[in-house]
């Protein structure tokens, strides 16, 4: 980690982890050593239900967002992560509309002017205009065509905020332009392709790819992206052995990471830009339970997991080429309860 002198104003890393019992998320900073360090104190106001998402929002996650199952549904808080004043702020206003269920999944855009949350109960997603300080503002209407989606799973802006990616059941993979002066834009064609419902999306570095995690058989997919849908790549050769619930490329699209319903519950494999590599061998240890949580941080050298057993979250150091190393050491203080989320905060 680069040393600056100037230690009181230094960022440091963190990364979040939501659950199904009190309080429903937890924070941890990172150590030099990569593991997680002593649990932050927890935000004044929590939810007061399963936390199913934890989002950081983009550059420094100088916010952060957990969905939740009971109303509000959504809660937002300033974080910052300073060394003087690390730690949650008052949380932010809940929206004038709220989503209507339980909110699976949120993000944020490039820019952070923007958040969209996927949810239970129609219209399944919902936008609202975001703000520095203070947060939510005004819901977005919703796009004229919203094709057959019964629940949204995940949603996840591009990597230049010119589309939104929207995962759900029915074998539902949505994309639309996105302006913040208009909102939805009219919705791209469907891809040819998507066999099961959509748990997890992430958009390539790139942003001229998509991987997705999906109920059914190959579970795992990549779909070109540009302007709209390609045709989707030939599957890997070693495929997840059951459902993949959270997808992620690593930071220079050089590998692709699963947590998947079974045994091992954590995959990786080689990308080479054009098509799939070799699966990387299994870790030495593996967690297990269901993975339902995986992120990558911004230096590509640690791996975050979510699972629904004990100690619930899992960090791999991560080499390209190589892939998983030992497990590192469980924090001193465990989440609470089934873990369905982990996010770094960069």
């Amino acid at each position: 980690m680069r040393v600056l002198t100037n230690v009181a104003q230094r960022r440091h890393k963190f990364a979040g982890v939501a659950f199904n019992l009190s309080p429903f998320f937890n924070v941890y900073p990172i150590t030099s050593a990569g593991a997680l360090g002593v649990k932050l104190t927890n935000a004044a106001t929590l939810p007061t239900n399963t936390c199913n998402s934890i989002r950081w929002s983009r550059g420094n996650g100088d916010y952060v967002a957990v969905g939740s199952g009971a109303s509000p549904f959504v809660f937002c808080y300033p974080f910052s992560s300073h060394l003087s004043a690390g730690g949650f702020g008052t949380k932010f206003a809940n929206p004038a509309t709220l989503p209507t269920g339980s909110v699976e999944h949120t993000d944020w855009n490039p820019g952070n002017t923007t958040i969209i949350c996927g949810h239970f109960t129609s219209p399944f997603y919902s936008a609202y205009a975001w703000s520095a300080g203070g947060g939510f503002g005004t819901k977005y209407s919703e796009p004229a065509s919203q094709g057959g989606i019964t629940v949204g799973l995940d949603v996840q802006f591009s990597p230049d905020g010119a589309t939104i990616a929207i995962g759900g059941t029915a074998e539902a993979l949505f994309a639309y332009p996105w302006s913040d002066s208009s909102g939805f834009g009219t919705k791209y064609a469907d891809p040819s392709s998507v066999p099961g419902a959509v748990h997890g999306l992430d958009w390539a570095p790139g942003g001229d790819e998509v991987v997705i995690g999906e109920s059914l058989t190959p579970f795992i997919q990549v779909i070109p992206f540009s302007a709209g849908w390609g045709t989707v790549y030939s599957n890997p050769a070693v495929i997840p052995t059951d459902t993949a619930f959270m997808v992620k490329w690593t930071v220079n699209e050089e590998d692709i990471l699963a947590a998947t319903n079974l045994t091992p519950f954590i995959n990786g494999w080689a990308w080479s830009g054009s098509g799939w590599g070799s699966k990387y061998s299994n870790p030495a240890t593996l967690p297990i339970a269901t993975g339902s949580g995986v992120d990558v941080d911004c230096a590509n050298n640690n791996i975050v997991m979510s699972s629904t057993l004990t100690p619930f979250i899992s960090i791999y150091p991560w080499t390209v080429g190589s892939g998983f190393g030992a497990r590192r050491a469980a924090p001193a203080t465990l989440p609470g309860g089934s873990a369905l989320d982990a996010e770094y905060n960069t």
